[in-house]
């Protein structure tokens, strides 16, 4: 069994997406994500998986441990895959290419997501309105939609999103810091996109050369 995968063969087909796979087992958690069924759930948060093992993966960050360092910068990082994904920032190579379009990537896994694009397949299809996506999590997000569904809630004002990103972005205001400050009419700003918006009103031009670096999860001007 174990040499399978040697011969590189993928015997075990998903029926739905036409993923293949080594394993009639792997194929099986596989085939979870097309029924849309979440069965373990954070005790946590209100996020929920297709799998256990997903779920074990996440209930780390309620930890807050961060095992692996970075020797150049030190920032700190919770999975393994997080940290070397950002060591490969500070070398700046790109090994992964593309045979069809000839784009590099950092990691095979950003190579193969993006080789799916050149199928031309959108495996993922909405029952009710019938649009089609190419990936499961861009699926997900339009689902929510239908839905009308907000399970991300801010615990200060209790304001409801759809997705973690927003909440994120929501949660800045809450700390009052407004790190953009326009040098013209001395306007603050919390996000960068208002700040950039702003200035095209005193010079008629986007700020596409603006320079950031990042403190506490905010992006600041230099």
């Amino acid at each position: 069994k174990h040499e399978i995968i040697h011969t590189g063969k993928k015997p075990f087909k998903c029926k739905i997406c036409q993923k293949e796979f080594t394993r009639p087992y792997i194929l099986k958690s596989h085939e979870i994500i097309h029924t849309g069924k979440k069965p373990f759930k954070c005790k946590i948060c209100p996020k929920e998986f297709y799998l256990s093992s997903k779920l074990k993966y996440h209930e780390i960050i309620h930890t807050g441990k961060k095992r692996f360092k970075c020797e150049i910068c030190q920032k700190e990082f919770t999975y393994s895959s997080s940290f070397k994904r950002h060591e490969v920032k500070h070398t700046g190579k790109k090994l992964f290419k593309c045979k069809i379009c000839q784009k590099e990537f950092t990691h095979s896994s950003s190579l193969k997501n993006h080789e799916i694009i050149h199928t031309g397949k959108k495996p993922y299809k909405c029952k009710i309105c019938q649009k089609e996506y190419t990936y499961p999590s861009s699926f997900r997000r339009h689902e929510v939609k239908h839905t009308g569904k907000k399970p991300i809630k801010c615990k200060i004002c209790q304001k409801e999103f759809t997705q973690t990103s927003y909440l994120k972005s929501h949660e800045i205001l809450h700390t009052g810091i407004k790190p953009f400050k326009c040098k013209i009419c001395q306007k603050e700003y919390t996000y960068p996109s208002s700040f950039k918006r702003h200035e095209v009103k005193h010079t008629g031009k986007s700020y596409l050369n603006a320079k950031f670096v990042r403190k506490n999860s905010l992006s600041y001007l230099i």
